[in-house]
């Protein structure tokens, strides 16, 4: 992975770690409704925003997420954890 490399090379072993570590994980968002498990993957982007404004990264239910009052400087992406119309064909193109 292109990401690691650096780390990677820059890597110094210590007492607590002798060679580079990493884990890479990833989060999937599954429902019986595309619009549902779009709407629960929304709660980890929405965690991240509250993050990034030192707010709480607490992960918020989608209730919470759809209350979370939306602003220029807090909007929201609409497809948040949903495939792009780049990446998934058109029959599955994330609902707007």
């Amino acid at each position: 992975m292109a990401a690691l490399r650096p780390y990677r090379e820059r890597f110094t072993p210590s007492e607590a770690l002798s060679e580079p570590y990493a884990l890479v994980s990833f989060t999937v968002a599954a429902s019986e409704d595309e619009r549902e498990a779009c709407r629960q993957a929304g709660t980890l982007a929405h965690a991240m925003l509250r993050m990034f404004q030192r707010e709480s990264s607490l992960l918020p239910s989608p209730e919470e997420v759809d209350a979370y009052p939306t602003t220029p400087k807090n909007a929201r992406p609409s497809t948040a954890g949903c495939p792009t119309s780049r990446t998934a064909p058109p029959s599955r193109a994330p609902p707007t």
